[in-house]
């Protein structure tokens, strides 16, 4: 079995090249329509569930090697929204879903969602940034935002309050814990040390209890460069 880990254009090298250990890496073009700091970020330009791929499309035409090789490798069907996106929130969120692909569903605020993922939602939220905002780890949503937390209990999912704030994003005063990484199997694996702040201390030790492993990809403080989506390549 093959797997794709999709990442930023801006992911840092030596990030990438752990990841290629065990990975084909595709890095994503910044979509010029957003903000320059998170352009590039992976959890702002494709959502993949349901064997499809979501993108806008006006970033298609932009980023269709990369995006049709990724439809292509993986058998997706590819959906392209007409939405309008723009570097306003919440124009820019149309695509940032927080994917439970356990049950093939998102949560997401849904009067910024696009059309297309709306018959996805599972529960409405009052975080627009909901995929950037958490990690999904073992069926428990990871995050600091208390309005994710709520909409998880809505639907019976357990949640994991971690307190944030601390996360580097360059442009913003901070980031969120989603945007630091992605999980594949029973790994977890983030931008930076874990231990560089209280955030990654606590996802430390909710790793611990669940018997996942956290691979940190880089040195330095943990930063936020739009997560990794990891997708099954299909023979």
């Amino acid at each position: 079995m093959s797997v794709l880990a999709i990442i930023s254009e801006k992911c840092p090298a030596a990030a990438a090249e752990k990841l290629s250990e065990s990975f084909e890496t595709l890095r994503l073009p910044a979509d010029p329509l957003l903000a320059p700091p998170v352009a590039h970020h992976p959890d702002m330009l494709t959502v993949t569930l349901d064997g499809k791929l979501f993108c806008h499309l006006e970033y298609y035409r932009l980023a269709h090697q990369v995006i049709d090789r990724i439809v292509e490798r993986c058998k997706l069907d590819l959906i392209c929204t007409a939405a309008p996106h723009a570097s306003i929130y919440p124009l820019d969120v149309g695509l940032n879903a927080l994917v439970l692909p356990d049950r093939q569903q998102v949560i997401a605020r849904r009067s910024s969602l696009v059309p297309e993922l709306l018959p996805y939602l599972a529960v409405d939220t009052r975080q627009g940034y909901a995929g950037c905002s958490t990690l999904y780890i073992d069926g428990t949503l990871v995050t600091a935002d208390p309005s994710i937390c709520r909409a998880g209990k809505r639907i019976g999912i357990s949640t994991y309050k971690i307190s944030g704030g601390d996360i580097q994003l360059p442009g913003y005063n901070t980031g969120f814990i989603g945007g630091c990484g992605g999980v594949w199997k029973d790994y977890v694996y983030i931008y930076g040390r874990a231990n560089s702040c209280d955030t990654g201390n606590a996802l430390l030790e909710f790793c611990r209890k669940k018997n996942f492993t956290i691979v940190e990809l880089c040195n330095g403080p943990l930063s936020d460069f739009g997560g990794i989506q990891f997708i099954e390549t299909v023979k």
